[in-house]
């Protein structure tokens, strides 16, 4: 496995694609060439993405439940929106509303 790891930090293609690519990505990439070492590193890289994710909601959490907003009612809704990668698109949607002219 130190031979595989010596040729990949060597391999100029390897390190381009480390640059680019997300580190599992990179990772379930090379496992056609470098099985075992490409094995041990998603082993070792698993529980970090679990853990993250569930501290992330566990602060969200703990910041919703705080004592400014303990009577907080859709705990589920508002978790969603706290978690969520997609980001709102505000402009595009007021663009596409026509404002009420007041007469």
């Amino acid at each position: 496995m130190q031979e595989n790891l010596i040729d990949l930090k060597n391999d100029l293609v390897f390190k381009r694609l480390f640059t680019e690519k997300e580190l599992s990505e990179f990772w379930l990439y090379l496992n056609s060439k470098f099985p075992k070492l490409s094995n041990a590193a998603i082993e070792s890289l698993l529980p970090f993405g679990s853990s993250y994710l569930c501290e992330q909601g566990f602060s969200t959490l703990t910041e919703m439940k705080s004592k400014k907003r303990e009577r907080l009612q859709m705990i589920d809704e508002e978790m969603r929106v706290c978690l969520s990668q997609v980001h709102p698109r505000i402009d595009l949607i007021c663009s596409q509303k026509q404002s009420q002219c007041s007469h």
